[in-house]
């Protein structure tokens, strides 16, 4: 627009002094006009790029708020399942303290029980057994010691004893 007024205003210049007045006043009146224009426009992107930035706003906002809702929801589901740990934790604790102290009292009863071993039987009296050899029969004898108390060598015969054996045993 300013560049085709002064073409205007170079153009009435060919006509005089007058024709130089109309073309200065021409010039000044688009320069005006131009200047008018300019600053409504930047007017009007000013107000557009205002109402973007409110609209981003106020989109950031809705991100921001949904997101500290998921935060926490998050939290709070952190915070529970940390408590039901804790309540496991002490479940736990709780059963670890009962077991280790019944492994002390088994400790304990298992010391008891070898000393009334030793005491019954005596490190004297212990007999020393031949293993029995291949191709025999265990007997009666081979499973039990004088005293009643089986014998560690046929730990297998004790558990499938022959037919007669395990008569024998329940009737004793």
């Amino acid at each position: 627009m300013l560049v085709s007024a002064a073409l205007v205003g170079i153009a009435t210049a060919f006509f005089g002094y007058g024709g130089a007045v109309a073309g200065t006043v021409i010039a000044i009146g688009a320069g005006v006009f131009a200047t008018v224009r300019a600053w409504g426009e930047v007017r009007e992107t000013r107000a557009q790029l205002l109402g973007d930035q409110a609209a981003n706003a106020r989109r950031s906002a809705a991100e921001v708020a949904s997101f500290r809702q998921r935060t926490d929801h998050t939290i709070d589901e952190l915070i529970e399942r940390n408590q039901q740990l804790h309540i496991g934790l002490d479940e736990v604790k709780a059963e670890a303290g009962r077991l280790q102290q019944e492994a002390a009292q088994l400790r304990g009863d298992k010391v008891a029980l070898r000393a009334e071993l030793g005491r019954r039987m005596g490190l004297q009296e212990a007999q020393i057994l031949a293993l029995p050899t291949r191709g025999r029969e265990a007997t009666l004898a081979d499973l039990w010691d004088a005293q009643g108390f089986p014998t560690v060598v046929l730990l297998r015969a004790l558990a499938n004893p022959p037919a007669g054996v395990a008569d024998e045993l329940r009737r004793a």
